[in-house]
């Protein structure tokens, strides 16, 4: 009786939190205001569009808009921009992020399709949990390149373990992986590191070489060098322990266990190919992102490349651990988990859902209530609320703030763009321009708050 509660239990958890993401999903993607990697995903592809230079000098700034200029650094190499490019710009907002959700879903929906008969209920029910978590659907929510770029390493990853090599295909697909999200190089590194391991042969590193040459080449030709200069300085932000422990131990318990059954059941049977390719995946993309967790400006986004590694691992390996078949331990270990997760899961969900609509509403409101007239220019400390109320980014925040501590870019050309007579208004969510002395000044001194929604402060400029 004992056994059938617990997974009984665990069963409606799992089911209970995928409904509350896929409400969160349905309900927040034509709302929610562009999220950081978003916004410039979305501003970069309307520039290839309407075929403007990409890589432009931010110390010149994008001069197409008028003042202030438009100063930035291209945030990621631009093949998912190029996805978001075929997009209607009517529509690029809102596509990107159904492109997003549907190469998440068909990751999960694929490793279970392509799962080895023994191994499908714990494909299925791994792939249902990680689908269920709210702090990764949040991510997979917006038309950010990580969960394309988690679907190409996925594939790769999946056409390994069913080859038993990596073929020029699966070469590929791991390596467009990086070039698409930089972040995501652990689980890519794995397979081709441990398949060559497994086979005592190169032939799949020197493919994964050649493509990756090929496509810096490729790329570096058509931007001028530029891309290399803008993707590094955009991610130059620093490493910080305090990084860490805001990241890893308050949302380890959500996916160490299933990280730690994974590698079990790869070690287990570390002679097979399949298994030993899986857990260089797994061990390489867990590893890797402990590392990043470091990096100021890391968030959750990073824990879908290892959840992937992990169902991957328990679609193609037999374990001991059968979900809904194991004994009276197994089935209450198993619903305490699943239950302890999805609870956040579910709360997340629904209380984001309600944020995101009144933020929405807000914002929509802004122009109206600063007072600001249809050619005033509304700044802010996140790019998407500029993209949201310009059309545009003027300065990305987050990442010029941190470069302008690094003495990389000038705080007084910045503040000359914020004092334009064309700025009406800022949005403020954050303390983070605070770091820089003369802007907070500026801001504090020379704006006025005139309305607020949860995190966000709308200022007017004095009059």
């Amino acid at each position: 009786m004992l056994r059938r509660a617990a997974w009984g239990l665990a069963a409606i958890s799992l089911a209970v939190a995928l409904v509350s993401v896929i409400v969160f999903l349905v309900g927040t993607t034509g709302i929610r205001w562009p999220y950081f990697g978003e916004a410039e995903t979305v501003f970069e592809a309307a520039r290839l569009r309407a075929g403007l230079p990409l890589y432009v000098d931010p110390l010149v700034g994008a001069r197409e808009y008028g003042v202030p200029y438009s100063r930035f650094y291209v945030t990621y190499p631009p093949l998912f921009a190029l996805v978001v490019r075929l997009l209607p710009e009517s529509v690029a907002l809102v596509g990107s992020r159904i492109v997003s959700i549907l190469a998440w879903a068909g990751s999960l929906a694929w490793l279970v399709a392509s799962a080895r008969p023994g191994c499908r209920r714990n494909a299925a029910a791994s792939a249902i949990y990680v689908g269920g978590l709210w702090i990764l659907a949040n991510f997979a929510g917006t038309g950010r390149p990580d969960a394309f770029a988690c679907a190409l390493a996925t594939f790769g990853l999946v056409r390994t373990i069913r080859r038993g090599r990596v073929d020029w295909l699966a070469a590929l697909l791991l390596v467009l992986a990086p070039w698409t999200k930089p972040s995501l190089l652990g689980l890519p590194a794995g397979v081709l590191l441990f398949d060559a391991l497994a086979r005592r042969k190169v032939d799949g590193l020197l493919r994964a070489l050649s493509v990756m040459v090929a496509i810096g080449l490729a790329l570096g030709l058509a931007t001028d060098g530029q891309v290399f200069v803008h993707s590094f300085l955009s991610m130059a932000q620093p490493l910080a322990f305090a990084n860490w422990l805001a990241n890893v131990p308050a949302r380890a318990p959500f996916f160490f266990p299933l990280f730690a059954l994974a590698i079990v059941f790869a070690w287990r049977r570390r002679s097979e190919h399949a298994a030993f390719v899986g857990l260089g995946a797994i061990v390489t993309a867990t590893a890797w992102v402990l590392f990043s967790f470091a990096k100021t400006g890391s968030a959750a986004n990073y824990w879908m490349e290892p959840c992937l590694a992990a169902i991957a691992v328990l679609a193609h390996v037999e374990g001991p651990y059968v979900f809904g078949k194991g004994g009276p331990v197994a089935a209450v270990a198993t619903a305490m988990f699943v239950i302890y997760a999805d609870v956040g899961a579910v709360e997340g969900s629904f209380s984001r859902l309600a944020s995101y609509r009144r933020e929405a509403v807000f914002l929509a409101s802004a122009r109206a209530r600063c007072h600001a007239g249809p050619k005033d220019v509304i700044t802010a400390d996140v790019s998407g609320i500029e993209l949201a109320l310009n059309g545009r980014i003027i300065a990305p925040a987050y990442q010029m703030t941190y470069l302008a501590l690094a003495g990389k870019y000038p705080v007084t050309l910045w503040l000359h763009d914020l004092e334009s007579p064309r700025v009406h208004c800022h949005v403020r969510t954050s303390p983070l321009l605070d770091a820089l002395p003369s802007i907070a000044s500026y801001l504090n001194e020379e704006l006025a708050p005139v309305a607020r929604e949860g995190d966000l402060e709308l200022l007017e400029r004095r009059r």
